[in-house]
């Protein structure tokens, strides 16, 4: 009995990574990288083009994730610039010197009820 649902849960595994892995290679921006070993975890490794990441996926985070959530964790450990809308006009907070970003922190935000 043990064998058949070893076997059983193999299976399902070797399901969730070929899904898995099927989605990355649908991904212009996503290079399925290899199969490896990571902090003692064996795994796939995932680089993104666009965010310049390698982002490891063990096999057990594969099983327990979904794979539209794990594929959008190749993004993460990037910074992301703020935008805002002042006057009309959207601007990176990234190109505002000190003084501006002292307004913007001191600016007074009120809830729309």
């Amino acid at each position: 009995m043990r064998t058949v649902s070893g076997a059983i849960i193999k299976r399902r595994d070797t399901v969730l990574v070929r899904d898995f892995k099927e989605l990355v290679m649908a991904d212009p921006d996503l290079l399925l990288g290899g199969f490896g070993k990571h902090e003692d975890r064996i795994g796939y490794f995932v680089e993104n083009s666009r965010f310049e990441t390698l982002t490891h996926f063990s096999v057990e985070a594969i099983r327990n994730n979904d794979k539209y959530f794990l594929v959008n964790q190749t993004i993460q450990g990037k910074n992301v610039d703020h935008i805002t809308r002042i006057t009309g006009y959207f601007t990176r907070t990234s190109s505002w010197n000190k003084g501006k970003l002292g307004e913007f922190r001191d600016r007074y935000r009120s809830d729309i009820n």
